[in-house]
C-alpha cells in the first residue's frame, strides 16, 4: 500500500513521516513528537483479523505521548 501511495498518489511530496516498522519498538524507544499518531495495525488472517491486545491499551497510552500538546 505504501509503494503505491508513493508511487501513484505522491505520498512523499505531502510533508509526512510514514514509517512500516515495528510500532512498539518505536513507541518504545523513539522520543519524537508528532501533530497526529495513526496506526494501522492488525493481526490475524481473513476473518479472524483484529487488533492487538497490547494496542488497545498500553500501546495507545504509549502513542499519546508521541503526540504533541
Amino acid at each position: 500500500v505504501l509503494d503505491a501511495a508513493r508511487r501513484h498518489f505522491g505520498l512523499d511530496d505531502l510533508g509526512v513521516d510514514v514509517r512500516r516498522c515495528d510500532a512498539m519498538e518505536v513507541l518504545q524507544k523513539d522520543k519524537q513528537q508528532f501533530d497526529v499518531v495513526i496506526d494501522d495495525i492488525f493481526v490475524g488472517y481473513a476473518r479472524s483479523v483484529h487488533k492487538p491486545r497490547w494496542m488497545l491499551q498500553r500501546g495507545l497510552r504509549l502513542a499519546a505521548k508521541h503526540v504533541r500538546p
